[in-house]
């Protein structure tokens, strides 16, 4: 379990103990780890948010871990290390070992998973870490132990908490949110005022034609189109029969601005692929409630394929360990019955010996009675 006192002292969301909670049940139970951190990459600083180990009962494993070092002689729970500081830089995971004193010089196996924010085609950041370790120095971790430990981070992102506590707020430049959206409008002044709305929350990427709106979608990360029903050199319907084709971006949510005051834009747009629709004259708060609910959903469906594929992991592993238990079984099997195949021939072969035994001595009687028939001297003197 991870306890509470491990945790930072933060306002904690309703939830959020049983997801870390679940969070550590899969790197301890699911991927095998004995030993787990979590920290946050707050600006230049690194910061312990929790630890916690397979089993919180074993008090050998707590006390090894409390004496583990890495390579660079820095304890082991130290959250702004070299290491870490290595894998903030890079944004790629880092494996290394870590020595108990007084122990092995092979160490055990360690690795240092960045948790991104901002994952696409756009500029990335890193908000925590994930640090784990076996204590078996014979394991080594994999890539496929690697990629789990990345899905994980991606989801951790949107969990960890905003800021440290008890951390000065720093003056800084007004941030915008992860999401970014993409206008694309034949009209300057609509498009303008679209983004003037939009702006006070949002990145916003501003197109007026198809092809630019493409270009923007190769370079940049976006998470929702506002889309123009008649964008120049092409019509909304067209331009969202295009996009769907590609994967890439066939599941980003799409806002139809319909010019049509009536039905029948809003239903050729709902039905060419758009996720919402509206008019062009909605009002300002609309617009903005309309966007929220589309990026909620996108967020939800995020979650939900990074949870699908942590449990198609989790499953793939139990598939793979009741079939190794399956090859032990039938090994075991094999073993059984080449034990009771010796131990056959072990009862053929002392039956033999038994019966070889008996003919050893009936011949020795044998001889020994035709030797003496041919005493005859000896013979004679007994019958007389």
């Amino acid at each position: 379990m991870v306890s509470k006192d491990k945790f930072l002292e933060k306002k904690m969301l309703p939830g959020d103990e049983e997801f870390f909670d679940a969070v550590r049940r899969h790197i301890c139970q699911v991927l095998g780890f004995d030993y787990g951190l979590i920290d946050l990459v707050r600006g230049h600083e690194i910061v312990n948010f929790l630890s916690f180990l397979a089993h919180s009962e074993d008090d050998h494993a707590s006390r090894l871990a409390a004496t583990l070092e890495d390579e660079h002689h820095e304890p082991l729970a130290m959250a702004h290390s070299l290491i870490a500081n290595q894998v903030k830089e890079s944004q790629r995971p880092v494996l290394a070992r870590a020595y108990a004193k007084g122990g092995s010089a092979q160490g055990f196996p360690y690795a240092v998973v960045p948790i991104l924010e901002g994952v696409g085609d756009g500029p990335t950041s890193v908000t925590g870490l994930i640090r784990v370790i076996f204590f078996d120095e014979s394991k080594t971790i994999d890539e496929k132990e690697l990629s789990t430990l990345k899905l994980i981070g991606e989801h951790l992102s949107s969990k960890l908490p905003p800021a440290v506590p008890g951390q000065a707020a720093q003056p800084s430049k007004p941030t915008y949110e992860a999401e970014s959206v993409l206008v694309v409008h034949s009209n300057r002044l609509e498009r303008r005022r679209l983004s003037r709305i939009i702006s006070g929350r949002y990145q916003v990427f501003e197109v007026d034609n198809y092809e630019k709106a493409l270009e923007t979608l190769s370079g940049k990360s976006v998470d929702l189109i506002i889309l123009d029903s008649q964008v120049k050199d092409s019509t909304g319907s067209s331009f969202l029969g295009a996009l769907k084709e590609f994967p890439q971006w066939k599941h980003i949510p799409v806002i139809l601005i319909a010019c049509d005051s009536g039905m029948t834009g809003k239903i050729e747009g709902l039905n060419a692929g758009a996720d919402d629709c509206l008019l062009e004259a909605c009002h300002e708060a609309e617009l903005m409630a309309r966007i929220r609910a589309s990026l909620r959903l996108r967020k939800t469906e995020k979650d939900l394929a990074t949870q699908w594929q942590l449990l198609e992991d989790y499953a793939q592993r139990l598939e793979q360990a009741f079939e190794a238990e399956r090859q032990a079984s039938f090994k075991v099997s094999i073993h059984n019955q080449s034990l009771e195949q010796l131990n056959r021939e072990l009862q053929q072969s002392k039956l033999k010996e038994q019966v070889l035994r008996g003919q050893e001595q009936l011949l020795y009687r044998i001889s020994d009675i035709i030797r003496h028939s041919f005493n005859i001297n000896e013979n004679v003197s007994k019958m007389l």
